[in-house]
């Protein structure tokens, strides 16, 4: 990728622009299992073209208990994620989707694969600018959904007390991280380490807030 004069000038002196990526990554991983059997409460056990077998929780929310009762060990499947989309489930039999809420966020695949096809310190370090907007999608998402869901005002009280608190770290680890990132003494290596840890700081939020059991409304 040829850098423009104004973008190799910004980074010689130490300051970080917005980068363009080496290629065009789409946020999207689909993945193709087979299902094997439902185990309850709302478990679905599906193998991978490795056969490797594993569990996707799913509660019976936008995949109801009447079309996995339908299904018949040995059903080819497809696992679609995308921070815009989330989860989805899809029957390639007929192209019905099946939204599933709560599923654990599949960015860190993404975000491998990103920096697989765009080794250079630029394509690493817009790969890492791509996951951290899709664990902020990610993190929004579960607070939305706990501050809509039927838990007490009491602990919804807490919790939205406690993210006022993060938010206020965030942005001083943040900041942090950025004066880090611009002593020039380290070179790459320290923006791309200082990058990867804003990645962390949002991904590690957004999990603890996936692992709050809310009731729907």
């Amino acid at each position: 990728m040829r850098v423009p004069w104004v973008a190799l000038l910004l980074i010689l002196c130490g300051v970080a622009p917005a980068l363009s990526q080496e290629k065009d990554f789409e946020w999207v991983l689909e993945e193709d299992f087979t299902f094997i059997q439902s185990l309850d409460p709302g478990v679905l056990l599906l193998e991978g073209a490795d056969g490797t077998r594993s569990d996707l929780e799913f509660g019976y929310v936008g995949l109801s208990y009447e079309v996995v009762a339908s299904w018949r060990e040995g059903k080819a499947i497809q696992v679609v994620y995308s921070p815009a989309g989330g989860t989805e489930v899809v029957d390639p039999t007929n192209a019905a989707r099946y939204p599933i809420a709560g599923a654990w966020p599949r960015i860190d695949p993404l975000l491998r694969r990103c920096k697989r096809e765009n080794p250079s310190t630029l394509g690493r370090l817009t790969c890492d600018e791509g996951a951290l907007a899709g664990w902020d999608i990610e993190l929004n998402r579960a607070y939305r959904s706990l501050m809509q869901s039927a838990l007490p005002d009491a602990t919804k009280t807490a919790i939205r007390s406690a993210q006022r608190k993060w938010i206020e770290y965030r942005d001083a680890t943040l900041a942090a991280l950025e004066a880090y990132a611009a002593d020039g003494s380290g070179g790459s290596i320290r923006r791309l380490q200082a990058s990867s840890a804003k990645v962390g700081l949002t991904k590690d939020q957004a999990g603890q807030l996936l692992l709050y059991d809310a009731p729907a409304l």
